[in-house]
């Protein structure tokens, strides 16, 4: 299958500076990356990164016992700090950037809504997290939620 260049986005998911420092051996990944993301370039497909951005003082997460209440007690992922930056080795400033505050691409943001407006019909991502996010984006493709 061939992909229309105009209908096809890359999602690039939680490839940042922040997640780096807490998945073992993260930075294995990057070359493949790379290559990922130039082809998509080449092939002018739109490129997408999404990631983990809260607001200073992390409202969004609660204080009771959560799978985000280690980022919110070591402050990371601050919307404009380090941790939420995309690797260099993929991230042009011109690039489209989507935070989200759950797992899953598609929870709590307007990702579908860009999708939808830019004509958006195929979608191509990779992620740091097989089982987090990469899972969860493909549950919420078809309209289920891969919230957590």
């Amino acid at each position: 299958m061939k992909l229309d260049p105009q209908k096809t986005a890359l999602l690039t998911l939680d490839i940042q500076k922040g997640v780096f420092g807490l998945v073992p051996d993260s930075e294995r990944v990057m070359s493949v990356a790379a290559k990922a993301v130039a082809f998509a370039r080449q092939n002018q497909f739109r490129i997408i990164h999404v990631g983990l951005g809260f607001s200073e003082g992390h409202p969004e997460i609660p204080d009771f016992e959560s799978p985000f209440l280690r980022v919110k007690q070591n402050n990371l992922f601050v919307k404009g700090t380090p941790s939420v930056e995309f690797h260099g080795d993929i991230f042009h400033p011109e690039d489209l950037v989507i935070y989200k505050q759950r797992v899953g691409a598609f929870s709590d943001n307007h990702l579908e809504l860009v999708l939808r407006s830019r004509g958006i019909e195929h979608l191509v991502f990779f992620g740091i997290a097989t089982s987090g996010i990469v899972l969860s984006t493909l549950r919420g493709v078809d309209g289920s939620s891969g919230c957590m």
